[in-house]
This record gives C-alpha cells, structure tokens and sequence, in this order.
C-alpha cells in the first residue's frame, strides 16, 4: 500500500504537467490527423480504376446522350458533363468503410466538383478550347470540414480522479494500520493496484510522446500519435462520468486504424476499455464507479476481478503497467493461499 501511494503521488505530479507541457503535443495530433486522415479516405474511394469504392457502385453518365447505369468509373470525350453515382451494394460499402476504421460522419456524398483542363494548344488548330467541369452526384468523398476531437479533453477531464483515489488509498491504509479495516490486506492493495498502475502507464506514454517531439525524427511520427492514443485509452475509464461511454470515443482507435497504426499498444489497450465486462473494466467500475463504496467487501470482489486478468490481458497494457505488476505478484501471487 505504502508502495501505491508513492507510485500515485508521482503519477500524479506529472499529469498534472499535462496542461503546460502536452498542449502543444495533443495539438499536433489534431493536425497530424487533419493532414493524413483525408489522405487514406481518399485512396479508398479514388476514381481511379484502382479505387475500392468503385464496386459499391453504379455510375450513369449523362451528357446530353442516353446512357444506361454501368460499372464505375465512367468517362466522356465531353469537356463538361455530370456522372450519378447509385449504390449497388450499400451493407457492402458501409463494411468497407468500417473494416477501414473512416467514420460515417467522415463521408460526404455532396455533389464533387472536378475541373476538366483542355489539352495542351495544337500550333495548327484555332484555340477554341474551354475548360470543362466534371459534376459527380452522390460520389462518396471526405467533407470539407472533417472534425477531431483533441485528445486534450479527456486527459484533463480524468484528472478529477485522482485525488478522490489517492485520500482512498490513504484512507484505507490508515484504517489497515489502526486495524479498523474489514478487508483482506492483499486483496486491497490487489484491487488499488490496477488503476495506479494504468495511471502510471498513462503518464509515462505522455512523457514519451514528449520525448519523440523533441527529437522530431519523421520516422517516428506513426510511433507518436501511437503514444498519444495509448495514454488517452487508459484515462478514457477515469474520466466516463464526464464524456459518456467508451463506444464514444471509438475515433480515438478508429483513427489509428485510417492512418494505418495497427497492431500496437493503442489497439491493445483499446480492446480492454471498450468491453465494459472485461476483468480490468469491472474493477475500474467497483472502485470509481457511481455504485463504488470503500469497503473491504467490495475491494474483495474488485479483487477477485483483478485475478481474472491473464497474461495477454496484463501485456496490453504496456511496459510499465506490467513491470509493477510483475513486482505485485512477487508479493501478492494471483495463486496465492487464503485464510
């Protein structure tokens, strides 16, 4: 317990560094979304041969000729003429859509206005050339206002937290001292031990993506926004109360998913928070919960939910959350005899 309380008191020292020293950071992360994001939407619904949006649907080409609906992308000898889109597979493009982590709000199907220039002047030809406006209706693109939410929001929203944990842990430790707690010893510090530990683990991916800015190295802008994503993942169950469920803040992965940062720690951490069920998840609950009392009882039960945690449960959460909890089950063992 004494160990936990130390751990928290530093943790939390550092968060509070966040609103100073990480605005500028949560900032470039907005941007770098703004920049890519685009990009990767683009891609998939290109006009292009090679497009994959182009099998969802059917393009009718109207330019003063009758033309029936045929597989897109349809073109014309025309300067100017207008192209419908219509689905022919719309379960189809939704999947598509969201297998790429795009968002339906990311999608606009307003009309897409494409100008058509003339080809280059021929010495020998009079230049009657004008250039040209392809119109393309209900043709699926990026908005021109997309918006991300600053992961800035939920790190300063959580900290409201963290003092109501640690007068808990110094409350329960006094009372464990003066032999006033009707709770399993082992169990309590079990039970706290979880979210120090995610709090920890938060703290020291903010120090990291902190550290990569400073030392600017383009190859390692993937590796920050990862950082970046992994920290606000494990604050979003410290701070549900204030911005709603975890399914609400899906952008958060789903946006790692666009950018293409898959199989990372930000993933990992996001299959633990959004399963409300999960062991990890049910202990946050009986600990910070609306229905969360400090009582050796409930602190029992948040234990017994620790100890369903296995190993890949454990790892998802990072390096430092597993190097303390490794030193937790030196002294407290999940296989551990009880009285």
């Amino acid at each position: 317990m004494q160990n936990l309380i130390k751990l928290l008191k530093s943790t939390t020292a550092n968060y509070i560094a966040v609103d100073n020293d990480y605005v500028y950071w949560f900032d470039y992360y907005v941007k770098y979304m703004h920049r890519v994001v685009p990009q990767q939407i683009w891609d998939f619904v290109s006009l292009g041969d090679k497009g994959s949006v182009n099998k969802y649907f059917d393009c009718t080409l109207r330019d003063g000729d009758h033309h029936d609906p045929q597989t897109c992308p349809v073109l014309s000898i025309a300067m100017s003429y207008h192209v419908d889109y219509g689905f022919n597979d719309e379960k189809g493009f939704w999947d598509a859509v969201a297998a790429r982590g795009i968002q339906k709000d990311w999608i606009s199907f307003k009309e897409w206005d494409i100008l058509n220039p003339c080809p280059p002047k021929d010495p020998l030809w009079p230049d009657t050339c004008q250039t040209g406006k392809v119109m393309l209706e209900d043709y699926p693109h990026p908005p021109d206002n997309m918006t991300f939410a600053n992961p800035m929001d939920v790190i300063s929203k959580s900290g409201d937290k963290f003092d109501p944990l640690e007068l808990d842990i110094l409350t329960t430790w006094t009372e464990i001292m003066f032999c006033f707690w009707d709770g399993d010893y082992d169990d309590t510090a079990e039970a706290l031990s979880l979210p120090v530990f995610m709090l920890a683990q938060a703290v020291e991916s903010m120090e990291q993506v902190k550290q990569l800015g400073k030392e600017e190295k383009e190859l390692e802008e993937t590796e920050l926004i990862m950082r970046i994503l992994t920290a606000v993942l494990l604050v979003v169950p410290f701070a549900l109360e204030i911005v709603g469920e975890v399914a609400g803040l899906a952008w958060v992965v789903e946006a790692a998913v666009v950018v293409d940062i898959v199989g990372n720690a930000a993933v990992g951490v996001y299959d633990v928070v959004k399963n409300k069920a999960s062991p990890a998840m049910a202990v946050v609950d009986i600990l910070l919960g609306a229905m969360g009392r400090r009582t050796g009882k409930n602190y029992s039960n948040a234990a017994s939910k620790r100890r369903e945690m296995g190993v890949e449960d454990v790892s998802k959460f990072g390096d430092v959350f597993n190097r303390h909890d490794d030193a937790l089950r030196k002294m407290i063992p999940v296989d551990r005899c009880k009285a």
